[in-house]
């Protein structure tokens, strides 16, 4: 029911295992439309359903403060933990040189090892609370970034 004042593109790449495959294809798709420079903000993210402790990667102090604001005015369960300096980890790493200001996110607090990238992940598996805190946060965290 929200209606945000700039384009977002939310994107699913496959491959990360494999040099990253999906994400340097799209990358390389933006290159050729003239769209990659246009890239503001990337906002990665590894597994948000491992534990109620989001996990943000990144140098930006500005969006790491964002997001604590965020979790302490939301009240959400769990915490978030800057866990370390580079946002463009892993499949957000073919984005490095659009001038993005990027977060890498995983989180943690869960035994949930058996759901990395194997058909017994379910929606019935995967814990709700937990989806529940990533939406929330990221909800409101591109409501901010409107506004950056």
């Amino acid at each position: 029911g929200q209606t945000l004042e700039r384009g977002v593109t939310f994107l699913a790449t496959s491959g990360e295992e494999y040099d990253k495959a999906g994400a340097e294809h799209y990358a390389a798709r933006r290159r050729g439309e003239g769209t990659y420079d246009i890239i503001r903000f990337l906002v990665n993210v590894d597994s948000a359903t491992w534990g109620p402790d989001m996990q943000i990667s990144t140098s930006d102090d500005q969006l790491w403060q964002t997001i604590q604001e965020i979790d302490t005015q939301l009240d959400l369960p769990g915490a978030p933990v800057l866990s370390g300096p580079d946002g463009f980890a892993l499949d957000g790493r073919p984005f490095r040189d659009t001038g993005a200001r990027a977060m890498y996110v995983n989180s943690t607090g869960y035994e949930l090892t058996h759901l990395c990238h194997r058909p017994e992940a379910t929606p019935e598996t995967v814990p709700a609370d937990c989806v529940e805190i990533f939406f929330r946060l990221m909800l409101e965290y591109l409501n901010r970034i409107q506004t950056i």
